[in-house]
């Protein structure tokens, strides 16, 4: 008996050493997870090159290309803005109301 479970656990270590079964499973799987954090991270560091850099050239630009990149900004903020007032009014079903929150924005 002693001699079996002897070799069963030397079986064991073999199958581990050679990554057989689970254990490969496993590293595939590790190594799916890091290769998904590296590219994340290599879009995000990417992603921030390019805004900063359009930033720098914007700046470079001038005051009125400045002013165009302030106002586009704002014109995305209140639209968002305007699209979360229209989803808590819909319940109300008030006539109009897009309409007369643009007009009052670009009052």
């Amino acid at each position: 008996m002693s001699r079996l479970s002897c070799l069963v656990f030397c079986q064991n270590a073999l199958d581990g050493a050679k990554g057989n079964g689970e254990n490969n499973q496993g590293e595939t799987k590790q190594e799916d997870e890091t290769t998904k954090k590296y590219r994340s991270m290599r879009i995000r560091i990417l992603s921030s090159i390019w805004m900063i850099g359009g930033f720098v050239l914007v700046v470079y630009m001038g005051h009125i290309y400045i002013w165009a990149m302030i106002v586009i900004i704002q014109i995305y903020m209140v639209q968002e803005l305007f699209t979360l007032a229209r989803a808590s009014q819909r319940e109300r079903q008030l006539p109009g109301f897009p309409l007369l929150n643009w007009y009052v924005f670009l009052l």
